[in-house]
């Protein structure tokens, strides 16, 4: 949407001027990838596990790219389902069921797994 029209100043300086729409996803501004299409793995500080549920918002729709998230509880490793093939916003992994680790409340440490292209842009919990 547009509009050529003054922008009202006095004299010579009158400038036209425009509008303009844009629509972003919700938390998709920021994300983290890795940039080869080799692997690449990290993890989180502890964070509180507010809900059962493991969410995230992230881009693995290009051809190759993924992204795996591991929970770290009481000394184990729970994998979640692997995402492929999506890009998605506040999606629930399966997998990984927080309320049947006993973690609800408790911190938890994520190990992230993203290859070729996958982009983070948040975690969260339901």
């Amino acid at each position: 949407m547009g509009r050529d029209g003054p922008h009202y100043s006095w004299g010579e300086n009158k400038k036209n001027c425009s509008y303009g729409f844009a629509s972003l996803r919700p938390d998709g501004f920021v994300g983290v990838t890795h940039a080869t299409q080799s692997a690449s793995v990290g993890k989180t500080k502890p964070v509180n596990a507010t809900g059962g549920t493991l969410l995230v918002t992230a881009d693995t729709a290009a051809a190759g790219a993924a992204l795996a998230v591991r929970v770290v509880f009481a000394g184990k490793t729970t994998p979640c389902k692997a995402l492929k093939g999506a890009d998605v916003t506040d999606h629930a992994l399966s997998g990984c069921d927080l309320h049947a680790l006993g973690a609800v409340g408790k911190e938890v440490v994520l190990e992230l797994e993203m290859a070729g292209g996958a982009v983070l842009y948040t975690f969260g919990f339901r």
